[in-house]
C-alpha cells in the first residue's frame, strides 16, 4: 500500500507526493502514468478499486502494465 489505512499517514509523510497520488488515482494525470507509478511510487502493482472510473480510463491504455486480474470494476495492473 502506498497510503497504507489511511491517506493521512501519506501526506504526513510528504505531502507533495500525496497530492500527485491523489491526482493520479483521481484521473487527473492522463499521461506519464509509468513514469510516475513505477519511478515516483516504485509500485510493482496497480489496485483499481469500484470508484475510480477516471484513473480506470486512464490505465485503460497506458503503456507499461499488464492487466493480471478483473473482476467487475475492480482491476489490477502489473507494472512491467
Amino acid at each position: 500500500y502506498l497510503v497504507g489505512l489511511d491517506p493521512t499517514f501519506m501526506y504526513d509523510y510528504d505531502p507533495v507526493l500525496y497530492k500527485m497520488y491523489e491526482k493520479t488515482t483521481l484521473g487527473q494525470i492522463k499521461k506519464g502514468l509509468y513514469g510516475i507509478i513505477r519511478g515516483l511510487f516504485k509500485a510493482d502493482y496497480v489496485f483499481i478499486g469500484a470508484d475510480q472510473d477516471d484513473f480506470r480510463k486512464n490505465m485503460k491504455n497506458a503503456p507499461g502494465f499488464e492487466k493480471v486480474y478483473e473482476k467487475g470494476e475492480e482491476v489490477i495492473y502489473k507494472v512491467l
